[in-house]
């Protein structure tokens, strides 16, 4: 990894410190999905030079690739503002069958709670009207019988005859199998939307000036162009909000609501969109662990009846 950073250096115009490389801690979820990727941070000889490097492992060497390309292929479609949230890299390249990507260096959320409670806050909003701009401007319809089928009724089907599937889902989906429309549509769906994979240009942002709250939306590869809005935004509010017992909360519901009221959708919509999302996942796993999908899916049920979007059932 030395020479690659060293290559990068040059690249860069020799601004990086190389002696300040490092491997950025992934959580264990990462360290079991066979296409993980590896990121390393090298500090700049100035702070506004400091970069993420991030590097495809030999097994799936292509996947840091397939993310530039696919952030590159949504920046095209959506207007100025929305794409400029999307992380573009500084840097990219092969390096022997790898291929690599170099970042400006964002900000995670904090690990102090107070500090964090103050970003998750702040940035809530921003990222809600984001994710629905990015739904709005790549909504598609599906006049076609069957693609409509494929993309809104199979994922639903595979949900009742999936045998692990909660019970609340699955009635939910068989409730929703039985409503015949035929208004459904699709957009871009990030797919993994959660606090990791949105980073914000400003560690300590000024209540009072709007631009500190940019956000960098990352980690593209697994997008689908054809998936479900609502489905971005349920994810990302839960991994603001934690344990799925602390989900009842007043700000949960006004995100959510906002949300709604911008794509003039139902909360029944909002969870069919959640429950086909999850549908999907389930027809293909790829290198998604079973394991991982069925807890996933378990708890957003749980989430999805705290807040009310499942009815009765």
């Amino acid at each position: 990894m030395n020479d690659l950073a060293r290559h990068v250096s040059q690249k860069l115009g020799d601004v990086l410190d190389l002696s300040s490389l490092s491997a950025i801690p992934v959580g264990a979820f990462k360290t079991v999905v066979a296409d993980a990727t590896m990121p390393f941070q090298i500090k700049g000889k100035h702070a506004k030079d400091d970069v993420v490097l991030l590097v495809s492992n030999s097994d799936f060497d292509g996947v840091v690739e397939d993310d530039i390309a696919m952030a590159q292929s949504v920046r095209d479609i959506v207007d100025g503002e929305t794409g400029a949230q999307i992380v573009r890299p500084k840097l990219s390249g092969k390096w022997g069958t790898q291929s690599y990507a170099v970042f400006e260096r964002h900000h995670a959320f904090s690990q102090n709670r107070a500090l964090a409670t103050f970003q998750k806050v702040m940035i809530a909003p921003v990222l809600r009207d984001w994710c629905a701009q990015l739904a709005l401007q790549t909504k598609q319809h599906w006049a076609d019988d069957d693609a409509y089928d494929r993309r809104f009724r199979a994922p639903l089907r595979h949900l009742v005859q999936d045998h692990d599937c909660p019970s609340a889902l699955r009635r939910f989906a068989e409730n929703r199998l039985a409503n015949t429309r035929t208004d459904q549509w699709t957009c871009i769906e990030h797919g993994d939307l959660w606090l990791g994979n949105v980073l914000l240009t400003r560690k300590f942002p000024n209540p009072f000036a709007p631009s500190d709250f940019n956000i960098r939306v990352i980690d593209w590869r697994g997008a689908n162009v054809q998936g479900y809005p609502g489905a971005d935004i349920v994810r990302f509010v839960r991994s603001l909000c934690g344990r799925p017992g602390r989900l009842r909360s007043k700000w949960v519901g006004q995100i959510l609501g906002q949300y709604r009221a911008t794509l003039e959708m139902t909360p029944t919509d909002m969870a069919e969109n959640v429950a086909l999302s999850l549908g999907v996942l389930g027809q293909d796993l790829g290198c998604f662990p079973r394991d991982r999908y069925c807890d996933m899916r378990r708890d957003t049920t749980g989430f999805l009846r705290s807040q009310g979007m499942l009815g009765d059932i």
